[in-house]
């Protein structure tokens, strides 16, 4: 199953995070709602990394195996070209 495949947070009733393996800290989808576009966007991440986001570590720490554009959609919900249409200049 892949990531598009798991329903919206919104049919629970929230946003946030879905749990998607029992290891020690799992691995967990993060769901955000992109500014620009509004379609929603997910990134999988690992439980530990997760936590240590989310208590204090900066994302590039928390989450290093994944993409500058990945990073940003956790913590913005920009996607990556959004994120370049809406903040970069055309002569860039």
């Amino acid at each position: 199953m892949s990531v598009k495949d798991y329903p919206s947070q919104e049919d629970y009733g929230r946003r946030g995070y879905v749990v998607l393996s029992g290891e020690e800290f799992g691995t967990y989808i993060i769901v955000r709602d992109c500014p620009s576009c509004g379609l929603e966007a997910r990134t999988v991440v690992p439980g530990q990394g997760l936590w240590d986001w989310e208590h204090g570590a900066f994302v590039q720490n928390a989450f290093p195996t994944l993409t500058a554009d990945e990073r940003e959609q956790i913590t913005s919900g920009f996607h990556g070209k959004c994120w370049d249409d809406f903040f970069l200049d055309e002569d860039d």
